[in-house]
């Protein structure tokens, strides 16, 4: 997928991924397909960092792997694709970064893949980065760390909603505004091609599991279930982000991802309903 819609770009592409080493990782993939990849990262030399901003900005359809530092300053028109290959930390950053394609006003496609365990590895690094603070500063760093959770969660349900990305966005940011007719999810809509399911009965099977046993990391949870099936992990998480959403199952501020069965949860397991989605 990441080939294809790098092939489907008529501009410049640029990459983000979160940790330095995975810009490396993904330019020597890229480059072992055929791709000339080059990269951008803080841990590099800085006259090998102007050397990749020179050729990114003169070059006619350069493909760059960064971190999310690249961009300040950058102003190139006519970037054609923004890919994120990690889910983006918080909506704000991500409108920033998606915001350098198509200003050109030419045709552009922003497009995020990732895995359902890159939640916890980030939740993870929050709680690492909080490690040592005492005092007032073990306060205050319990504040920054339930608000990038909150930041956080915001991203995945634009990540992982039903409703039009750009509506999901701007709604996130405060800003109510119609259907934008472009993105994957308006598109699937007008084509007729979102097939929906009810959910309920898996969703049982979660929130029962949740009840024998509160405060489950999420990475635990999807493991038992896909394993009881023989299904996919990633359906069962995305499953559990979707009764966070619905309030039926809630998640700890802390990093972890441990998820507890919530009064209204309680109440669906005695008389459950349809829960229609498309997956």
């Amino acid at each position: 997928e990441v080939l294809a819609a790098i092939g489907r770009s008529w501009g410049a592409v640029l990459i983000y991924v979160r940790a330095r080493r995975s810009v490396d990782a993904w330019a020597a993939r890229l480059q072992g397909a055929g791709v000339p990849a080059i990269t951008y990262h803080a841990g590099m030399d800085p006259s090998l960092r102007q050397q990749a901003l020179a050729h990114f900005q003169s070059q006619p359809r350069p493909v760059l792997v960064a971190t999310v530092a690249f961009g300040m300053g950058v102003d190139r028109p006519d970037v054609g694709l923004v890919l994120h290959l990690d889910l983006p930390a918080s909506v704000e950053g991500y409108l920033q970064e998606s915001g350098r394609a198509g200003r050109d006003g030419g045709p552009a496609e922003c497009l995020v893949l990732f895995d359902p365990a890159d939640r916890t590895s980030l939740g993870w690094a929050m709680r690492a980065a909080g490690r040592g603070a005492e005092g007032q500063g073990m306060e205050a760093e319990r504040q920054r760390l339930e608000l990038a959770q909150r930041q956080l969660r915001r991203m995945e349900t634009v990540a992982e909603g039903e409703d039009c990305r750009e509506q999901a966005l701007l709604l996130a940011m405060g800003e109510l505004v119609p259907p934008c007719g472009r993105c994957d999810r308006c598109r699937a809509r007008q084509l007729g091609a979102e097939p929906r399911q009810d959910w309920s009965e898996q969703a049982c099977q979660l929130l029962e599991l949740l009840g024998e046993r509160q405060g489950r990391a999420l990475r635990s949870v999807v493991e038992e279930l896909a394993r009881e099936d023989g299904s996919d992990e990633s359906r069962w998480a995305w499953l559990a982000r979707r009764l966070v959403e619905e309030e039926l199952v809630s998640e700890s501020d802390d990093g972890t991802q441990r998820l507890y069965l919530k009064p209204t949860g309680q109440g669906y397991l005695r008389q459950p309903w349809p829960l229609h989605w498309a997956a």
